[in-house]
């Protein structure tokens, strides 16, 4: 059996796909909020931030030590307006260099055909493998007190 010759990827093809993957991802948070009520929305908007960010006035707080930083995000005006509906004020510091989270996503049913008003909000986080036990037990108990509070506004979420 002769192999396959590939040919290299082109950076056009390869940005083509970013695209096109950006928007399916768009589109599928937009179904995921039409099902939503304004109080469960703003829960799915600030939940990057309530990990990128790590101030005594967000839901999850515990101290200055835990992890946080999400590599390569930028919260957009639509997070940023939630953020201000649960904490006046507060705001991503400018320069921000702490990114210990590599990479947040949500997994499950929301944005699919599978979505109910009743669906759950599974998370998969990812962290730096440079991060200690202590350091991960630490994000582990933020996860937890922001699975708390997401349930006192009738979201149920999980942490993988």
């Amino acid at each position: 059996m002769t192999p396959a010759i590939t040919s290299p990827l082109s950076q056009q093809q390869v940005h083509q796909w970013h695209s096109a993957f950006l928007q399916l991802n768009q589109a599928r948070l937009e179904c995921a909020r039409s099902l939503m009520t304004s109080r469960q929305q703003i829960v799915l908007d600030v939940l990057p931030l309530l990990l990128h960010l790590n101030h005594q006035q967000l839901p999850g707080f515990i101290d200055h030590q835990v992890p946080c930083g999400i590599a390569h995000y930028n919260a957009s005006a639509q997070q940023l307006q939630s953020l201000q509906s649960i904490a006046r004020g507060v705001q991503p510091p400018r320069g921000f260099s702490n990114r210990q989270i590599t990479g947040l996503y949500l997994m499950g049913s929301m944005g699919s055909l599978a979505q109910a008003r009743s669906s759950d909000l599974d998370v998969w986080l990812c962290c730096d493998e440079s991060l200690d036990n202590g350091q991960l037990s630490a994000l582990g108990k933020k996860c937890q007190l922001i699975e708390r509070w997401a349930q006192s506004q009738n979201v149920e979420l999980h942490f993988s």
